[in-house]
């Protein structure tokens, strides 16, 4: 018989989670990290019942690598590095957050703490990562990119007819099972109805993000026809969540892009092209004319909520401006109860809500890193940084319509992976013909070096000729040979 404790199940909940895992990094110390990313991507919500308390996948995950790398059975590559400011906004994000935690917690055990370990092992994401190598970071990012392409074309599959069923064998891996579609979301434009893909995701808004990190990704890392197909999928899920979020984050991704890509016209000819065909039938299907034409309209009621919510805002955060009302409450963890309460739709003043200024300017100086890095980024004028900038400047403009970021574990760990291209920008800087040909582990013999032709008689290192001086050096025998 389980007790009842709540001290017993927080030890347990670490105990069990970890050991359940940590095994594995004796042999493989990479497949922690990797099967964090692909789980995050596939099915984020996936969970197990431990101790009576419902824990993620992707957190249980988190907390095995934290012990594994506790114990010394995973390290931090030597050569990895970090953008330092970014480094530290985030440090001091969880310091913040730590103390306002502190100052609104109530019991041991209780939904504070929960929620609380809860974001913190979320946000820890991006260090995990930011730990391994360049060509590391790129596997595993690659791994996310195919994980959430395979999660979109399970979506479609559900919300074909009879499709269904293919959504209720999420409940295999801890999704609540559904019946008569009732985690389906549908828009209703007179008598047309209209479902809206979320598949895994369970919510359009969620999908929509997800989908265009891994489109933005993809555009960076993958090359030929691999990037077409990819793309292609991921591009189409996103319009079918008929999200407003992710498309003025594409939308902000491509202004950008158009504006500030210097370096070739053809790209940016053909961005234009791809922007006026899909102006052009998203306005053609009535549905998704009506979603996007009325947005900020009067007739639109999110709009509407979203400034009542606002109006209420200020006197609810009256008396608890320094330390926030609680890490806990019942919104956070219930949607019934969020939209209840009609808590406002904005994740910087959604985290000030749960913690206070404290919380909140720790969250506003990490936004103000990202805007940095971004205009650094803008700055080189080369495809793959603007690609970037376009990335972190797209996500945080659809934070301020939304707060799931803040609330939503899985969501946590997608923004950690968008503080991840603040932190190492380098990675994705790279070329990305190399990325596409880096081997999983040393290669074929032809990809590595001889290392006797590289040293002399002697065994000393030489420098290696290069081709043009390969060439001079022919030329200079030839000429020598006729005279």
């Amino acid at each position: 018989m389980v007790s009842d404790d709540p001290t017993f199940k927080m030890v347990g909940l670490v105990v069990l989670t970890g050991s359940a895992f940590i095994l594995v990094s004796f042999f493989r110390p990479y497949y922690l990290s990797r099967s964090i990313i692909v789980v995050l991507g596939a099915v984020p919500f996936a969970s197990i019942p431990i101790l009576g308390v419902q824990l993620q996948w992707v957190l249980a995950l988190v907390i095995a690598y934290w012990l594994a790398a506790l114990v010394g059975l995973v390290r931090r590559h030597p050569a990895s590095s970090g953008w330092k400011p970014a480094i530290w906004a985030i440090y001091g994000l969880l310091v913040l957050s730590l103390i306002s935690y502190l100052a609104t917690r109530g019991q041991f055990g209780s939904a504070d703490d929960l929620e609380f370990v809860k974001w913190a092992l979320s946000t820890s994401l991006v260090l995990i990562i930011a730990r391994q190598s360049a060509e590391e970071i790129v596997r595993l990012l690659k791994l996310f990119v195919i994980s959430t392409t395979g999660a979109a074309v399970y979506a479609f599959a559900s919300i074909l007819p009879d499709g269904g069923s293919l959504l209720n064998l999420l409940g295999l891996v801890g999704y609540q099972r559904t019946t008569d579609d009732n985690q389906a979301y549908f828009l209703q434009n007179g008598d047309r109805v209209a479902a809206r893909l979320s598949g895994s995701f369970v919510d359009p808004n969620i999908a929509a993000l997800f989908f265009f990190l891994a489109l933005i990704f993809a555009l960076i890392l993958f090359l030929g026809r691999k990037r077409v197909l990819i793309c292609s999928v991921l591009l189409i899920g996103l319009i079918a969540t008929l999200s407003r979020g992710g498309m003025l984050a594409l939308a902000f991704a491509l202004i950008l892009f158009l504006i500030f890509n210097r370096k070739n016209i053809h790209r940016r000819t053909g961005v234009l092209l791809f922007c006026f065909t899909a102006g052009v039938l998203i306005l053609a299907v009535p549905v998704t004319r009506q979603r996007f034409l009325t947005t900020f309209g009067q007739s639109d009621l999110g709009t509407v909520d979203r400034l009542e919510s606002l109006d209420q805002y200020w006197s609810v955060m009256s008396h608890s401006w320094v330390w926030g009302l609680g890490w806990g409450r019942p919104e956070f963890r219930s949607a019934a109860v969020s939209y209840a309460v009609n808590m406002v739709a904005n994740a910087p003043l959604a985290t000030v809500y749960r913690g206070g200024l404290v919380a909140g300017i720790g969250f506003l100086v990490l936004l103000l890193v990202c805007a940095w890095a971004m205009f650094r980024l803008l700055a080189r004028g080369t495809g793959r940084s603007v690609l970037l900038a376009g990335l972190i400047g797209g996500f945080v403009a659809a934070i301020q319509t939304g707060y799931a970021v803040v609330t939503i574990a899985p969501m946590t760990c997608l923004l950690a992976l968008v503080f991840l291209t603040v932190v190492r920008p380098d990675v994705f800087l790279a070329s990305a013909r190399r990325s596409e040909r880096m081997p999983d582990s040393a290669g074929p013999s032809f990809l590595v070096p001889n290392k006797s032709a590289l040293s002399d008689s002697g065994g000393n290192p030489v420098m290696a000729p290069q081709p043009h001086q390969e060439a001079r050096g022919i030329r200079k025998r030839h000429f020598a040979g006729t005279t």
